[in-house]
């Protein structure tokens, strides 16, 4: 057997074996997310909640004009079904003032996310989540 008959018996194989493996079942993912916004003034959340397989992600993203009522510096709990899990410090970045929170069940040192808190709460539908004064429930995207 030649050596590129080698490599092609070797790429033919691996790539029988991705997809004996097949991608992710749309059974075990499910994307929950949410918006809100404080009345009056141009500042908004976003809530993000993952599952992929056994992995779990939750992300909480804010973003304030600078004619808002927010300045940098500020510091806004982070609550999901009125469990405090984390805070958000605002800082400005261009014109705007952004936060985020990132938890991640696979999360290592060094990565921007971070590993659960034991206290998060189960999250399915309809579960609320706060961002300072902006409230919003997580549904199916």
């Amino acid at each position: 057997m030649s050596v590129s008959s080698k490599i092609l018996g070797g790429l033919l194989a691996a790539g029988l074996l991705v997809g004996l493996a097949g991608p992710v079942d749309a059974a075990t993912r499910t994307r929950l997310e949410c918006r809100a916004q404080v009345a009056g003034q141009d500042v908004s959340s976003t809530a993000r909640f993952e599952t992929i397989g056994q992995r779990r992600k939750f992300t909480v993203e804010v973003e304030a004009s600078p004619r808002s009522s927010f300045r940098a510096g500020d510091i806004l709990i982070i609550e999901v079904a009125n469990v405090r899990v984390g805070r958000i410090r605002l800082v400005r970045r261009a014109a705007n003032l952004v936060g985020d929170l990132n938890f991640d069940t696979t999360a290592t040192a060094g990565d921007q996310a971070r590993p659960f808190p034991p206290q998060f709460p189960a999250v399915s539908a309809g579960t609320v989540v706060e961002a300072g004064p902006m409230r919003c429930a997580l549904q199916r995207r």
